[in-house]
């Protein structure tokens, strides 16, 4: 597959996911880079743990607000949490040719799987504008991803981190049965050293007796 072809998928892929999405968001961190004006954050927030949602960076010329759409550009975003990392493409997705997306974004598709603060750290070119911005989620930026167990209905679905402790309780506790069922296999075979240590001893006696009457 070449790459103009796996760039239309892709488009058309955020497309389709930003479309379903298509809730707005509520806080952005706004930087500048030479005449573009640049917003960064979550496609959609509140962003909620295990929930499909999107790095989104909206690229618009400083002096009108008129959006930029450069399908040659080259941006990507490496999306922090705590000490892990992940690079991710930003894709446009607009497409002139369909009119379908949102005009100026660029945007990769992001389940986060953890509730906390996030840092997105954007670089690349726009329209052979060099880019460079880090922002993490505060109440001025954009937001922390949330727990989802507020707004789920009718049943509540266990989070990453309560399952893992779930988990981990169950393994501790299997483990902890697997130990004792050690044990008494342990003592069951101690016993059945023990009755035959015995068994010949009653023997050794016995024959000691009958060599004596003899």
């Amino acid at each position: 597959m070449n790459r103009s072809l796996t760039a239309v998928l892709m488009t058309a892929v955020l497309c389709l996911a930003l479309g379903v999405l298509a809730v707005p968001a509520l806080a952005h961190e706004t930087a500048e880079a030479g005449a573009l004006a640049l917003e960064v954050g979550w496609g959609t927030e509140p962003a909620y743990v295990g929930q499909l949602n999107s790095v989104q960076l909206i690229v618009t010329h400083e002096a009108d607000g008129d959006p930029i759409n450069d399908p040659g550009a080259r941006l990507s975003a490496l999306v922090k949490y705590g000490d892990q990392e992940q690079q991710f493409a930003l894709v446009p997705t607009y497409n002139a040719a369909t009119g379908t997306g949102t005009p100026g974004e660029y945007a990769a598709l992001v389940i986060p799987t953890a509730p906390g603060d996030y840092t997105f750290r954007i670089t690349g070119t726009v329209e052979g504008v060099k880019v460079k911005l880090k922002v993490t989620s505060s109440p001025k930026t954009f937001s922390p991803v949330e727990d989802a167990s507020a707004v789920q209905f009718p049943v509540q679905v266990p989070g990453t981190d309560q399952v893992a402790q779930r988990l981990d309780k169950e393994l501790s506790r299997m483990l902890t049965a697997g130990d004792v069922s050690a044990e008494v296999s342990s003592a069951k075979t101690l016993g059945y050293v023990g009755i035959a240590v015995g068994a010949v001893g009653v023997l050794l006696a016995a024959v000691a007796l009958l060599r004596r009457r003899a």
